[in-house]
């Protein structure tokens, strides 16, 4: 499994009971813990789920403190049975300047390793990934790049037929570049934003759409 979720306040996705908007980080922090408990529960025992989330600050500007969002839920995570594998660093050489002059600007995110148990497919590698952000046609700017994907992917053992799970799929990166790597395996991509649907039906033409509830 490989995904990004929603980033706490970073934007409204214009749908009642979305993740990103909940009243405080502790509320973020606990709905992803259940979110991702339920995705370990149907986790294969040898499975592998790599998780990219961005830190944010109590206020946008002036002198706020740092949430460490992704530590403290790296954290709980542990705590509610997955293994933590590796922390690495995705650095980003093009990345947004900051309009703030005290503090640095926001050039990397952590990549969190997480498996079900000792056992498992994941291979390792080096710890930071260089990869630039990606243009993209759409207006959705939190896309991770498919090149970002594909080094991920490049780190696990994945046989052929696999199933390749992106619980919050967005645009369908994760399904474009398991199609690049692996286009015999199976890719399950996890979408409420019907805007978001439509793009992944350009981007991954034939595949086969199902409502759920």
């Amino acid at each position: 499994a490989i995904t990004s979720p929603p980033y706490w306040k970073q934007r409204d996705y214009g749908f009642e009971g979305q993740v990103g908007q909940e009243p405080t980080p502790e509320e973020y922090v606990g709905r992803l813990v259940k979110i991702f408990g339920a995705l370990r529960r149907k986790l294969k025992p040898e499975g592998v789920f790599f998780l990219i989330v961005g830190d944010k600050y109590f206020q946008r500007y002036g002198f706020s403190q740092l949430l460490q969002l992704p530590y403290r839920l790296a954290r709980h995570m542990v705590k509610d049975g997955w293994r933590l594998l590796d922390v690495l660093i995705w650095y980003k050489p093009n990345h947004m300047p900051s309009p703030v002059s005290n503090r640095f600007a926001n050039t990397y995110e952590p990549v969190f390793v997480f498996a079900k148990s000792r056992e498992n497919i994941y291979l390792g590698g080096p710890g930071v990934l260089k990869i630039t952000l990606e243009q993209v046609p759409w207006k959705h700017t939190a896309v991770f790049p498919t090149r970002l994907v594909i080094e991920l992917l490049r780190r696990v053992s994945i046989r052929e037929g696999a199933r390749i799970l992106d619980p919050f799929a967005g645009t369908g990166t994760v399904g474009v570049a398991a199609a690049q790597l692996f286009p015999k395996s199976k890719v399950i991509l996890v979408e409420k934003g019907k805007e978001f649907v439509e793009i992944m039906k350009q981007r991954l033409p034939g595949s086969k759409v199902i409502k759920v509830k």
